[in-house]
């Protein structure tokens, strides 16, 4: 368990860009029901009933080195139920051999080596249950940020091949109404500076920002408000 690898019923994901979070490094699963999809539905996702988004948070000893000694600090699960959906985060242990239900939150210290070779030392805060509507907020309702069709609509490794991961979910049955890369919306990552700076500031405000900025966020209020136009291939 703490190599995070799962079963081969729970498909990990990849959003184009990453939410940043203290410089931690996540890994995301999702798990969908068996006889289940996910459906496309007026350019959004319906989960099933019974769907799982996982994702955990984890820093390496040294960023030069982001798959050696790595320290899993917490598991957020987002679980689509009849009332809609709810969050549940998991505290590790320091032998990284489980994680525990934390519903109040926690803080961690934790060390690691930047890039540039120099030490940095944070204090982790690790949302209580109540605090994931903070970010996951939608019309005052809990929702997904990152689990959206321009976010996912791009080209991951998948096995052996590179391969745009809504085509292998449609291939594996578990997703209807895609119609294909081109005829979906679609973000870069904000990281690949070989992008147009214009589409990378785009694709940031979006995973970043205007999940919260718009007028279904808790920064309806502020009367700032990103309305971005999503690049289609």
């Amino acid at each position: 368990m703490k190599k995070l690898q799962a079963s081969s019923s729970i498909l990990p994901y990849e959003p184009a860009s990453s939410l940043f979070t203290d410089y931690a490094l996540k890994s995301r699963f999702i798990s969908i029901p068996a006889s289940e999809k996910v459906k496309i539905h007026e350019g959004n996702f319906l989960f099933p009933i019974g769907t799982i988004l996982i994702k955990n948070f984890y820093y390496p000893a040294d960023f030069n080195r982001p798959e050696e000694n790595l320290k899993i600090i917490e598991t957020r699960l987002l679980i689509h139920s009849e009332k809609g959906w709810e969050a549940f985060p998991y505290i590790w242990n320091e032998e990284q051999t489980d994680a525990v239900l934390k519903v109040v939150g926690g803080e961690q210290n934790v060390k690691f080596i930047q890039k540039n070779g120099e030490e940095q030392v944070i204090n982790y805060l690790i949302p209580n249950k109540n605090q994931c509507k903070t970010c996951h907020n939608s019309s005052e309702e809990l929702a997904p940020i990152g689990v959206k069709i321009k976010h996912l609509n791009h080209e991951v490794s998948i096995g052996q091949k590179i391969q745009n991961q809504l085509t292998y979910w449609k291939e594996k049955g578990i997703l209807e109404g895609f119609e294909g890369p081109n005829e979906h919306p679609s973000l870069v990552n904000y990281a690949d500076e070989s992008q147009a700076l214009s589409d990378r500031a785009m694709a940031y405000l979006d995973i970043n920002c205007s999940h919260c900025h718009q007028s279904e966020g808790p920064a309806s209020t502020s009367g700032l408000f990103y309305i971005l136009i999503n690049k289609t291939p």
